[in-house]
């Protein structure tokens, strides 16, 4: 199964580069979208647990009088969709 195993160094791998692309201003917009897509598929590969999840939407989060990078809202409207599912 490729080392395709929650937790595992490929695993870890892919999160972070996918994650680096989905929320990282100054990407190209066609790979931002690609990998905001793959984290809207992967997620429940990609960040497993509801820590990271929590963990990958508080480091987006702003700090105290700063503002959302346009680029991670999508992101973070993925995040909070698999923390807090509509039904």
């Amino acid at each position: 199964m490729l080392g395709l195993t929650p937790g595992g160094s490929l695993i870890n791998s892919l999160k972070q580069r996918v994650v680096a692309l989905a929320s990282n201003s100054g990407v190209i917009s066609t790979v931002q979208t690609a990998a905001q897509a793959v984290l809207q598929n992967g997620w429940s590969l990609l960040l497993p647990t509801a820590e990271e999840r929590a963990r990958a939407l508080s480091s987006l989060l702003p700090s105290t009088g700063n503002s959302i990078w346009p680029c991670c809202l999508t992101f973070l409207q993925i995040l909070r969709s698999c923390i807090i599912p509509l039904y």
